[in-house]
């Protein structure tokens, strides 16, 4: 008697739960599939993007260590001027770039929305870091020997460092 009960209840559980799933999938007889969430997938354009970003961040940092090589070689100031509007260019283009990459924040990948969400502060400290070097450099392009001059090049130096190692280690 305890063998038929037990052979009938295996025999029920079978045929309600693992035929069905079988058939059907991983649904029961008792419960509708689950539709599978959308995963959301890198966006094309943001890559590229990304992959603008990682230049212009590495050109920001090599003309950052050619400004610090410079500092007090007894260079000319147009010399430092030079490599500062260089700077500057690539971090307005990396300002834009972030601008971009933030309107299309619907459109990409976990990944990509994590590092762009990772990356907007670092863009908009180097941005005013610029901003000041070239107010400095403006006002006071005969005292580049200054501390202040150092301290705005050794700060942009240090984030356009951490903005570059970033995005080498950047998903999209």
């Amino acid at each position: 008697m305890k063998a038929s009960l037990w052979r009938t209840c295996i025999s029920t559980v079978f045929s309600v739960l693992v035929i069905p799933a079988l058939m059907f999938g991983a649904a029961t007889a008792a419960e509708p599939a689950a539709a599978a969430p959308l995963q959301q997938t890198d966006s094309l354009e943001a890559s590229h993007l990304l992959n603008r970003m990682r230049t212009d961040a590495f050109k920001v940092l090599n003309h950052a260590n050619d400004l610090q090589t410079y500092y007090m070689s007894g260079v000319t100031w147009q010399v430092d001027a030079s490599y500062l509007d260089r700077i500057a260019d690539r971090v307005n283009k990396m300002d834009h770039m972030l601008y971009s990459l933030r309107n299309m924040q619907g459109e990409v990948g976990p990944a990509q929305a994590k590092t762009i969400a990772r990356l907007a502060p670092q863009v908009v400290v180097l941005t005013d870091e610029v901003n000041s070097s070239v107010r400095f450099l403006n006002n006071n392009h005969q005292d580049l020997w200054s501390p202040t001059w150092r301290i705005d090049t050794d700060e942009m130096h240090n984030t356009s460092h951490i903005l570059t190692s970033d995005l080498r280690s950047a998903k999209g």
